[in-house]
C-alpha cells in the first residue's frame, strides 16, 4: 500500500519522487526483491517476508522507494513494532551505481525520518558508518547508531519500567526494542544469544538468525516488557541441533540494571521451556564481575562448572569468566 509519494530535488535538479510504501504490496515488494538482490543471503528470508506482510501481525514494515523517471534508483527501510511503536530499526539503504552523489541517498533517509517522527517514533536504530548518518543525527550508541526525536530523554527515560512488568515470547515486531536494550554501552554489547547464534553479522543479522531457530523450534526468547512494550530484559536459551546434542543447552540472560529484579523469572521460564524438549543439561556462562547475573543462576540451580582467567577484559581490566551447569532430572 502507497501511503504517500514525497516529490525531491536531487543535487543535478531533477526531481526524484520517493514513494512511501507499507507492505504488503505486491507489486512494489517484486520492485524492493529486486533492488535488494545483492543482500547477503542471511537478510533474503526476511525481506522476503516483510514484503509480503508476513511480519503484519506484529509489526509495520515500510519501504522507501526513490524513482526518477519511473525508473527505482534507490530504496530505504523501516520496522516498527506493533507493542512499542516509540522505536523503530532502519537499513537497507541502497542507491543504484549511477545515481550515486546525486543526493538520493538523502532524498530517502529524509523521508524515511520524516515519516517516523511523523508516526510518534521517538528513537530510530541502525547499523552504518556514522560518517554517513551523523549529519542526519545520528550518534553512536553501543555497537550500532541512535537518533532520537523531540527532544526525547531516553537515557532517562526508555528504561524506566512504567506499569506492571510482564513476560513472554520474542517476536518478529520486537527487532528494535531488543536492539535498544542489547545495545545498551552499558551491557553485553550486541549479544543476543549464546554461543553459536553470534555470528557477528551485526545485531539486526543476529536477531534473525536467533528468531529463526525460535521458529525451527530450537531455541526460547523470552523478554520482559512495561506496559509501554519496552524491553528490559531478555532470555535466550538454544538447544543442541544433532541427535548427539539435543539433551544439551546453553542459555544466556541480560538486564538493564533497572529490569534486573525480572531476570529470574525470565531464567526460570527458559529452563521451563527447555524442560519440555528433552534437555537434560544447561550450561551458561558470566563475567567475574557480574555478580548479580551469577546470584541470578545459582538461585536457579546452577553450580560452577569451571572458571577460566582473564578471558574478558573491559577497558584496562580484566575478568575471569566462570561456567555455571544445571542438570534436569
Amino acid at each position: 500500500m502507497i501511503l504517500e509519494r514525497v516529490k525531491k530535488v536531487l543535487a543535478d535538479g531533477a526531481e526524484a519522487v520517493v514513494e512511501i510504501i507499507q507492505m504488503p504490496d505486491e507489486e512494489r515488494g517484486r520492485t524492493v526483491l529486486r533492488s535488494l538482490e545483492h543482500k547477503d543471503p542471511l537478510w533474503k528470508p526476511h525481506i522476503e517476508r516483510s514484503v509480503a506482510g508476513y511480519f503484519s501481525q506484529v509489526a509495520r514494515d515500510f519501504y522507501f522507494l526513490a524513482f526518477s523517471h519511473d525508473a527505482p534508483i534507490g530504496l530505504g527501510y523501516l520496522q516498527v513494532g506493533l507493542e512499542n511503536t516509540e522505536v523503530g530499526s532502519m537499513g537497507h539503504i541502497y542507491t543504484s551505481p549511477e545515481m550515486r552523489g546525486k543526493k538520493t541517498f538523502v532524498a530517502v533517509i529524509e523521508s524515511l525520518l520524516a515519516l517516523f517522527e511523523k508516526q510518534g517514533g521517538k528513537a530510530l536504530f541502525l547499523q552504518g558508518d556514522i560518517r554517513l548518518y551523523g549529519r542526519f543525527g545520528f550518534a553512536p550508541y553501543g555497537n550500532v547508531k541512535l537518533k532520537v526525536f523531540g527532544g526525547y530523554p531516553f537515557e532517562e527515560d526508555y528504561f524506566r519500567p512504567q506499569g506492571a512488568v510482564a513476560i513472554r515470547d520474542a517476536n518478529w515486531g520486537d527487532m528494535a526494542s531488543t536492539e535498544a536494550l542489547l545495545s545498551w554501552p552499558g551491557g553485553d554489547v550486541g549479544r543476543i544469544g549464546p554461543l553459536d547464534v553470534y555470528r557477528g553479522t551485526g545485531f539486526e543479522g543476529d536477531f534473525i538468525v536467533a528468531l529463526s531457530l525460535v521458529e525451527y523450534g530450537r531455541a526460547c526468547f523470552k523478554a520482559a516488557t512495561d506496559k509501554r512494550g519496552h524491553i528490559g530484559a531478555t532470555a535466550y536459551l538454544l538447544k543442541g541441533h544433532s541427535p548427539e546434542t539435543s539433551h544439551l543447552g546453553w542459555v544466556d540472560v541480560f538486564a538493564h540494571p533497572k529490569y534486573e529484579g525480572h531476570l529470574e523469572p525470565l531464567l526460570l521460564s527458559a529452563l521451563q521451556w527447555a524442560g519440555t524438549k528433552g534437555v537434560k543439561l544447561v550450561t551458561a556462562q558470566a563475567c567475574g564481575s557480574e555478580q548479580d547475573k551469577l546470584k541470578v543462576y545459582k538461585s536457579a540451580g546452577f553450580g560452577k562448572r569451571a572458571e577460566l582467567p582473564w578471558r574478558v577484559a573491559e577497558g584496562d581490566k580484566k575478568h575471569h569468566t566462570v561456567l555455571l551447569e544445571k542438570k534436569f532430572e
